[in-house]
């Protein structure tokens, strides 16, 4: 079993903790109802009209380095990774060898030789390994590293209509210009609370959102304070 750096502070407030692959992370909170379906209306409402957070440190994320990475991502993905910017992300499309879908997640580009690629929770260990085999039966001797960062960064998705508001409070001066620059799909880097910090502008819930990809020392900081 594996547990979230707010893997605690969910089980302190009343957060009602499921199975996800292998690890553990809140279906709905016991504040907002008595059961999955009351409380995701509730919560639903109140990120449609103010906004809400939710744990994303269980999607798993690899590091793809060196200067093989582009085009290695380019075979492994449906879509190119090779055109992505420095500082941008798309979503990407994981084939099987037979053509049905294997799995999908952002591709972010954070060098012109380094990627971060994010997985559905219950899959990474599964696309670690499919990285891995490819890397070692199609591009063994490319220059190309595949590094498991999955604990290395705990995630934050804001959403909502006041989810930009409510980052420039929390994050504080430094951050109002990226904030208010950052386009769809854009990513920001710097740090808060004297650790590093990644601010992305992606979403899956149709409304302006965020992820923040802190690392874990600060996790339980950042999200007591966006509560």
């Amino acid at each position: 079993t594996r547990r979230t750096p707010l893997h605690d502070w969910h089980a302190a407030h009343g957060g009602v903790l499921e199975p996800m692959g292998l690890w553990m992370r809140p279906r709905y909170y016991q504040a907002n109802g008595a059961n999955a379906f009351d409380a995701a209306v509730t919560e639903a409402r109140r990120v449609r009209a103010h906004g809400g957070i939710a744990d994303g440190s269980t999607l798993g994320k690899l590091e793809i380095a060196g200067p093989d990475a582009a085009a290695f991502l380019d075979f492994m993905y449906l879509g190119k990774a090779s055109t992505i910017r420095v500082g941008r992300s798309r979503y990407m499309v994981n084939l099987r060898e037979d053509g049905m879908v294997l799995d999908d997640g952002l591709v972010l580009r954070l060098a012109e030789d380094r990627f971060l690629a994010t997985t559905s929770s219950g899959h990474g260990t599964h696309m670690l390994a499919h990285f891995e085999h490819y890397r070692a039966a199609r591009w063994s001797g490319s220059g190309l590293s595949i590094t498991d960062v999955t604990d290395a960064w705990a995630v934050i998705a804001v959403a909502g209509p006041h989810s930009r508001s409510t980052l420039g409070q929390v994050l504080g001066a430094a951050w109002q210009d990226p904030l208010a620059q950052l386009g769809h799909m854009h990513c920001a880097t710097g740090r808060h609370a004297g650790d590093e910090l990644r601010v992305l502008r992606a979403g899956f819930s149709g409304e302006l959102a965020f992820e923040l990809h802190c690392r874990p020392a600060i996790a339980v900081q950042l999200w007591e304070a966006l509560v």
